[in-house]
């Protein structure tokens, strides 16, 4: 809007959209090759899984079965397989996350000054809350696990 507003060269402002669109669809592109791949390395770790777990059902022994269920085999193949499917593709985040954060955070007080301070605090303030939570979660989640498995317990 600012180079509007002074009316610079007409060739300028096709550069700059130009770019902005060039930059736009390099970010897809790169973006879609991360996921292929982070979801293929995923699948395959998960399938991996998944054959282990089974081959390992297959082969033990009748000891071990009575301490073993259905529901926790069952759900080693749904549940756990598929975080680590998950896990491939927010892998890069422990590295990229707190680098990304301190960019902005330096360019925000680049341009606001002292005031990206009182935002900060608020994101301070905020994260414990947003750990409580999470951890209620993570705690009904086992619930629904163990009920899941004394669902599949009495299915079989």
């Amino acid at each position: 809007m600012k180079w509007i507003a002074i009316d610079g060269p007409g060739w300028q402002g096709v550069m700059i959209t130009f770019g902005l669109f060039a930059t736009s669809l390099l970010i897809a592109l790169f973006n879609g090759q991360y996921f292929y791949n982070t979801f293929l390395t995923g699948f395959r770790i998960r399938t991996g899984l998944i054959s282990g777990i089974y081959r390992k059902a297959l082969r033990i022994s009748s000891s071990a079965k009575k301490d073993t269920t259905v529901g926790e085999i069952v759900n080693l193949m749904a549940v756990d397989a598929q975080r680590f499917f998950e896990l491939t593709s927010y892998l890069h985040v422990l590295w990229s996350g707190p680098l990304i954060i301190a960019l902005c955070i330096y360019l925000l007080y680049e341009i606001l000054g002292v005031a990206v301070f009182a935002g900060l605090g608020v994101m301070i303030v905020m994260t414990p809350i947003t750990g409580v939570l999470a951890t209620q979660m993570r705690d009904l989640q086992v619930e629904q696990m163990k009920i899941k498995d004394d669902r599949v317990k009495k299915m079989n």
